[in-house]
């Protein structure tokens, strides 16, 4: 099963995303699974590291307002999710 990650500051876009992602997948009855859909980038990360994450589908927002941009968020997921 493919997982599906969003990492969004703005909670009214993460929930239209995250909305719009989960019926794609119910629609079109896809084997995928919106894993998590969260504003803070670390606790993207640690949910990818305990769940061990491998060639899953990331939604980033680059201005993230937080200490980690998008960008620098991408680097880290790219050491764990290869």
């Amino acid at each position: 099963m493919q997982s599906i990650y969003i990492c969004e500051d703005d909670k009214k876009q993460l929930a239209y995303m995250s909305e719009v992602i989960a019926n794609y997948i119910m629609i079109e009855s896809l084997d995928m699974e919106l894993s998590l859909a969260s504003v803070n980038p670390l606790i993207l990360l640690e949910a990818i590291r305990s769940e061990k994450a491998s060639n899953a589908i990331y939604f980033l927002d680059i201005d993230l307002n937080h200490d980690m941009n998008g960008l620098d968020l991408a680097k880290e997921i790219r050491k764990v999710d290869d």
